[in-house]
């Protein structure tokens, strides 16, 4: 049987009013396009469900397109969203030939990116990258070294909804990268495809783009950031994740561990400060982290303690709101 292009598959946990807002401002533009939207969802309750089924009922024209999965995995264990993003390629990897797994939060602008998507794909490239630049003038570029693609593009893999991949790479990353205890590493996808394909060709596409997509308002804070996990996620599992890749990338582990330093500046001492402001910055969590810190930043660990001890946090959250404010009036 012939298999279909294209499928955009929403991981989702208890938001439904996120994938309400994805459904109204994506599904006629992904339906129109032949486009199958999987709302993949492991939800404490069936809120998400009915507001797909919702959708399905008000739109009867794209009901076709539009498809909901229950998963009933443990949302509780941290490999979580590595499970689900797996157990979905074993299940449709047979049935599309690319998979574009996206998060509740980015909205893509299908209508100006699609032309630039459906080029890509029929020529039969691994997989396409959508990367916001400050650019007016779209952008395409073609890599065929993962270790300069990695080099180049780490930080915007991370994003859920950044690539779509080739379901020929899937199926082989699913059959020799399984995920199946909480040793093995973290962020399957990308970092599966850069395990395999370290030494052999690869055929990626960037697609630089002023803004290809916006944020959903209804999306709330990173879950590592909403449960105080900051240091876990981005001191430990992120070098973690990245020293497991093979040697060969062995010259530029060190600057793809501090991607996340360049790019959020979370351990900058202003971003100290915004932790210490979101009460996410004391003594007992830095000394439990000490020993990764320097992996992911130049920061000296002493700035680290002495913003946790002596940074008040009333006064930081104030400062930061009128900073936001004088910032704001600005930008008007």
């Amino acid at each position: 049987m012939e298999k279909n292009l294209l499928a955009v598959i929403i991981p989702t946990y208890n938001r439904p009013e996120n994938i309400t807002f994805c459904l109204n401002a994506q599904m006629s533009a992904l339906s129109a396009r032949g486009v199958d939207l999987i709302i993949f969802d492991s939800s404490e309750n069936n809120e998400t469900q009915l507001a797909v089924q919702t959708y399905k009922y008000m739109h009867p024209a794209q009901a076709e397109h539009l498809f909901y999965e229950r998963y009933c995995g443990n949302e509780m264990d941290l490999r979580a969203l590595d499970r689900k993003v797996y157990t979905a390629c074993k299940q449709y990897t047979d049935t599309y030939t690319y998979l574009w797994f996206c998060g509740d939060g980015p909205i893509f602008h299908i209508d100006e990116l699609w032309d630039e998507i459906v080029s890509a794909l029929k020529c039969g490239v691994d997989c396409v990258v959508f990367r916001s630049t400050l650019a007016k003038t779209p952008n395409v570029r073609f890599y065929e070294s993962s270790k300069l693609f990695l080099q180049d593009y780490c930080w915007v893999l991370t994003l859920l909804g950044s690539t779509i991949f080739s379901s020929k790479r899937l199926e082989v990353m699913v059959q020799r990268c399984p995920v199946i205890t909480g040793n093995d590493f973290w962020y399957w996808l990308p970092m599966a495809f850069f395990h395999i394909w370290d030494r052999e060709p690869i055929s990626a596409v960037v697609l630089d783009n002023e803004r290809p997509y916006d944020m959903n308002p209804y999306r709330k804070e990173a879950y590592w950031k909403k449960n105080g996990d900051v240091f876990w996620q981005w001191a430990k599992i992120w070098p973690d994740a990245v020293n497991q890749l093979p040697s060969s990338y062995n010259g530029i582990k060190e600057k793809i561990c501090r991607a996340p330093e360049k790019n959020m500046k979370l351990f900058s001492i202003k971003g100290l400060l915004g932790l210490k402001a979101d009460g996410q910055l004391d003594v007992k969590n830095i000394y439990a982290y000490r020993k990764y810190f320097k992996q992911v930043t130049s920061t000296p660990v002493a700035a680290f303690y002495l913003i946790a001890i002596l940074g008040n946090k009333k006064i930081l959250v104030f400062l930061r709101r009128v900073y936001r404010s004088i910032k704001g009036e600005k930008n008007l």
